[in-house]
């Protein structure tokens, strides 16, 4: 089943205008309601035609295999449904520490908080790393990023590129990163995001963690991860961590027939869950869904300010003009 992009406009359209309607068709087309009153119907028409007394032995059968079907489904989706349930809907700070002079950030961006303290020479450097765990784009090589001035205007556009949007105000006062390749370094305080998204098209599918310690089981649909660690050679410490997840949970009950597939961000039309054909589930989900895997929370609740002297970085006065240059 596929909707045209028109066949989607008209609807929403007409669900508009007609709300009254709209939430008929909502619970009439809906698979609960609708694989209840199919239920229902069956029921009936067993005891109205007395098919119970026909076919005893083969509706026995069927209603075993039913029931042992969906064990089987249940005992596969223990560990998703149980990693579901673990994941709150906040960070979860084991303990804190002070914050180190340099900080390695997979696939997380320095993000305000992470310029203040580089600003605050709390921070003397990150470390850039990048990973895909999808294979669609070719991750950059390790960098180090630190403070760097320049005139007003005048940052390179490789260096301009570096910095999150949110901080590009920075630019009119003349901070300029330092961008250089740096090594992965063994030991060290690691802030790692890892996970992806997929669209309502695409099929969950089991995913390999690069860095995460603790990683999902099974196949899923979106993760979003974020773990502070201790890396030493005792092992890996986690400080900290939150996280947002959804996977394939159970079966429905009954399994509907057919092809879903719902257009990509029109989460109401057509079940969630895995979509493809083949038997419908229900989502399993866990943790905050509006988080969006923002790490500025690391800086307010795991680091504490650091106990060494440190040097604010301000930027550097422009030196005053040769005599010879004066007007």
């Amino acid at each position: 089943m596929v909707w045209s992009l028109d066949t989607v406009n008209n609807f929403l359209a007409w669900s508009v205008r007609h709300p009254r309607e709209f939430g008929i068709f909502v619970l009439l087309v809906h698979p609960v309601w609708l694989t209840i009153l199919v239920a229902l119907l069956l029921i009936f028409l067993a005891v109205r035609l007395k098919l119970w007394r026909r076919h005893k032995r083969a509706l026995t059968f069927g209603l075993v295999a039913a029931i042992a079907l969906y064990g089987i489904d249940a005992l596969m989706a223990l560990p998703r449904i149980g990693y579901a349930r673990r994941t709150l809907d906040h960070p979860v700070i084991h303990r804190t520490m002070e914050l180190p002079r340099s900080l390695v950030l997979v696939n997380a961006s320095c993000d305000a908080q992470c310029h203040a303290r580089l600003l605050a020479g709390e921070l003397e450097e990150v470390i850039l790393v990048e990973t895909d765990p999808l294979g669609r784009r070719s991750p950059q090589p390790p960098r180090r990023y630190r403070v760097g001035w320049t005139q007003p205007g005048a940052c390179p556009p490789e260096r301009e590129r570096a910095m999150p949007f949110e901080v590009r105000q920075l630019l009119r006062e003349g901070f300029c990163p330092v961008i250089e390749p740096a090594e992965i370094p063994s030991e060290g305080v690691f802030v790692v995001e890892e996970g992806f998204t997929l669209v309502a098209s695409e099929k969950a599918i089991p995913f390999t963690p690069t860095y995460l310690v603790d990683g999902p089981p099974g196949k899923l649909i979106r993760l979003q991860a974020v773990e502070v660690q201790l890396r030493t050679r005792a092992g890996v410490e986690v400080l900290a961590a939150q996280r947002y997840y959804e996977a394939p949970g159970l079966i429905g009950l009954p399994p509907l027939i057919g092809c879903w597939e719902r257009p990509d961000n029109i989460v109401w039309i057509l079940p969630a869950g895995d979509t493809g054909c083949g038997l419908w589930r229900w989502f399993t989900a866990g943790g905050d869904p509006l988080w969006g895997g923002k790490v500025g929370w690391v800086f307010d609740g795991v680091f504490t300010r650091p106990a060494r002297p440190v040097t604010p970085q301000r930027r550097p006065q422009p030196s005053p003009p040769e005599p010879g240059e004066a007007h």
